[in-house]
């Protein structure tokens, strides 16, 4: 069984999967060879669903509301996906994510590990601001 490499808390956000805290560094290129289209397009995919919801979204709708409406929106898109675009939009993200800073990490292992819906979901926000792909403005933390 892989244990997590040492990092230190400060700088090296983490991510809860199989009972463990794994660190996420920032992705490098040849990890963002393997999964930068996966992130591309499942963030689109996340977008169109907030901006959905957010014109329903009631009036004086307090920012803890909110964000509990959005990751409401962002479970209801993870939950629709086909098991092969699940796959290749969230299992391989995570998997290669994990491998910069674990690189002995085999996907055999990975695929192994009992993790819940929500763990993987809060996981790809992680990865996704760890792949430098999007700018995060403002307190709500959306990106573009």
């Amino acid at each position: 069984m892989t244990e997590p490499t040492p990092f230190d808390p400060a700088t090296t956000p983490t991510v809860t999967l199989g009972g463990k805290e794994w660190p996420v560094p920032e992705l490098v290129w040849v990890q963002l060879k393997r999964c930068r289209r996966a992130i591309l397009d499942l963030q689109a995919l996340l977008n169109a669903s907030v901006r959905a919801s957010d014109a329903m979204a009631a009036p004086d709708e307090s920012p803890l509301e909110a964000a509990g409406r959005r990751m409401g929106s962002m479970a209801g898109v993870l939950n629709s996906l086909s098991d092969d675009d699940y796959e290749r939009l969230v299992m391989s993200v995570l998997h290669v994510a994990l491998t910069g800073a674990n690189p002995q990490l085999s996907r055999a292992e990975f695929d192994c590990w009992p993790t819940t819906e929500t763990e993987r979901q809060m996981a790809w926000l992680v990865v996704r601001q760890q792949s430098l792909l999007f700018v995060t403005t403002g307190s709500e933390g959306s990106s573009t």
